[in-house]
């Protein structure tokens, strides 16, 4: 990586190595804080393909109904803003999403993973084999276009950004959900490490999924997406908390993990990580967000427009109708939306 893809620096020694191990490397832009993995060709399965190291059985009966009650809130927040249309997922998985469409939307998805898409197609969704790459040569244009739990292992951000902006209608909505950096869970995960001077680093192997032929390429916070869209020629909407754990079958979840299960395979872990969950959302620091934006119908922004250096503030965050945004950027974002909206 020659730059950092949210703020342009390429400056030598832009990039400052903060996490090394065996199977792991982690820099940090030293300009606007991005963090950029680069994690170790993975042990098991083909390159890009997420599920060839997960059993899928037990995926399923994890995440299905996790996904579910989370990918109705994303809906609720959609419809509210535009009633009907033609979306796309990028990264469909098993279709869940296209399954909880409301009534006048149209849904397509693309999934990377061929198995994972002839199962979606078989329970008779609109699911093509592909990734972004695939959308790049797609002549549809579309009313939304969505990348959950996908944006993160995206290797090329700026660059899937130009093509989904080709791909959207004008005033198009775009919606993603990743990893949140200050997350209490992704804090954790950083300060064992540290603390222990690197003995510890299970929890961030699994925060980068380092064991997956797909694994995290960056960590953002919702301060380097806003920069990031901003750039871009999007104007970001509301950025919403949302539970990346299921705390009612974290058993189950240990199964999926190939370390044995970590914190979730013992009693105490299971408790410290529900501890944890609680105090993320009191401390209104969620360990996963949602950020909708809508593509500017004014020329694209300048990236001098969205600030490289994030405040202290954005650590913090407030709770409202359109759910949780940093502080930081509450009244940034309303200001860039309204100028970037009505040209």
């Amino acid at each position: 990586m020659s730059g950092c893809p949210v703020c342009g620096d390429l400056a030598p020694h832009a990039l400052r190595r903060i996490v090394r191990t065996p199977r792991l490397t982690v820099r940090q832009c030293q300009r606007c804080g991005l963090h950029l993995a680069d994690p170790v060709a993975p042990l098991v399965g083909k390159a890009g393909d997420y599920y060839a190291a997960l059993p899928l059985a037990e995926y399923i009966a994890y995440y299905e109904p996790l996904r579910r009650r989370v990918f109705a809130e994303n809906w609720r927040w959609i419809v509210a803003r535009r009633p009907t249309g033609l979306a796309l997922d990028v990264g469909a998985s098993f279709g869940w999403f296209l399954q909880a469409a409301p009534p006048g939307w149209q849904v397509r998805g693309l999934e990377p993973a061929a198995e994972v898409a002839a199962l979606a197609r078989a329970a008779g969704l609109d699911v093509r084999p592909g990734g972004i790459e695939a959308l790049a040569t797609d002549p549809q244009q579309y009313d939304l276009i969505t990348f959950w739990n996908v944006f993160e292992h995206l290797p090329d951000p700026q660059g899937t950004l130009a093509i989904v902006r080709e791909h959207l209608r004008p005033g198009g909505l775009l919606a993603l959900a990743v990893p949140n950096r200050q997350g209490v869970l992704n804090q954790l995960a950083y300060l064992a490490y540290f603390l222990s001077r690197g003995r510890i680093a299970g929890p961030l192997h699994t925060l980068f999924q380092v064991e997956n032929p797909a694994p995290h390429r960056f960590h953002y916070t919702a301060g380097d997406l806003q920069r990031l869209l901003a750039a871009a020629g999007f104007a970001v909407l509301a950025v919403v908390g949302q539970p990346i754990v299921d705390l009612r079958r974290l058993a189950l979840r240990a199964k999926l993990e190939p370390d044995g299960g970590g914190l979730a395979s013992h009693p105490l872990g299971r408790a410290l990580l529900t501890l944890a969950v609680g105090v993320s959302w009191l401390l209104r620091l969620p360990d996963e967000i949602a950020l909708y934006a809508q593509l500017c119908t004014s020329p694209q922004l300048a990236p001098s427009e969205a600030p490289a250096t994030p405040g202290r503030e954005e650590s913090a965050g407030a709770f409202g109708a359109s759910g949780w945004m940093s502080a930081s950027l509450l009244h940034q974002s309303a200001t860039v939306a309204a100028r970037c909206l009505t040209g």
